[in-house]
């Protein structure tokens, strides 16, 4: 699986107009200037694909804002669309293209016979003043059942949480050190896969009501009551 093309609109420095990135064969890369727009490209593929809710979450401050304007206007939206293809289904036959990606068989879609089959995947969001100092935003991510440009946004499926997060971007700024960053996720995807044993288990509740009932007879954690004085 790789991206092949990605629409960003009203999403940071990307404006009204809607910007297409389609990506060369065999490689995913971005290349420009200073300010060509190579950041916010690789945030908006974070709010897709992110690996921490975090990631994922738009932002006030993800809506663009055009150079004359000093705040945003309520019922302000931004959209950020990823098509998908998967070149390893070349040569395939149905049968072993629908293993080779099970996850999004069903929703791949081809602009015409004998074409190549891919996902497309969108997000909209909505910004809207509530009163609140940083408003209210409002996200939808959905399945896309064509390529063409005429499709009904409400008859479109919700991408299922599981589903989205079968695909990952790990974004590592360039102020981080990216090692670091890494070694923390995987540390974290083999804490959750790591099956301990019975006796850890055990060991580790024992531990954990000594240390409660340590707690608990430290002074700090004693109410007295205190006097009540009349005036």
């Amino acid at each position: 699986m790789k991206i092949d093309t990605l629409c960003i609109q009203n999403f940071r420095c990307f404006g009204a107009e809607t910007e297409t990135l389609r990506f060369e064969n065999g490689v995913t890369a971005l290349v420009g200037g200073n300010g060509a727009g190579k950041t916010a490209a690789l945030q908006a593929l974070a709010r897709l694909f992110g690996v921490s809710s975090a990631e994922r979450q738009i932002q006030t401050r993800d809506f663009h804002l055009k150079p004359d304007q000093t705040e945003l206007v309520s019922g302000a939206v931004l959209s950020i669309e990823c098509i998908l293809s998967f070149p390893e289904l070349d040569g395939l036959d149905e049968d072993a293209a629908a293993d080779a990606v099970p996850d999004f068989f069903n929703h791949m879609a081809a602009t015409g016979p004998g074409e190549p089959l891919k996902a497309r995947i969108r997000l909209q969001a909505i910004w809207t003043d509530d009163g609140t100092p940083d408003g209210t935003v409002e996200e939808d991510i959905r399945w896309i059942g064509t390529l063409g440009d005429a499709y009904d946004w409400d008859e479109c499926q919700r991408v299922a949480a599981v589903d989205r997060g079968t695909i990952q971007l790990v974004y590592v700024p360039a102020t981080r050190n990216p090692a670091d960053r890494v070694t923390d996720l995987l540390k974290g995807r083999l804490w959750r896969a790591a099956r301990w044993s019975d006796r850890l288990s055990k060991t580790t509740e024992r531990g954990a009501k000594l240390i409660q009932k340590q707690f608990e007879r430290e002074e700090p954690t004693e109410f007295r009551e205190c006097p009540t004085f009349c005036v």
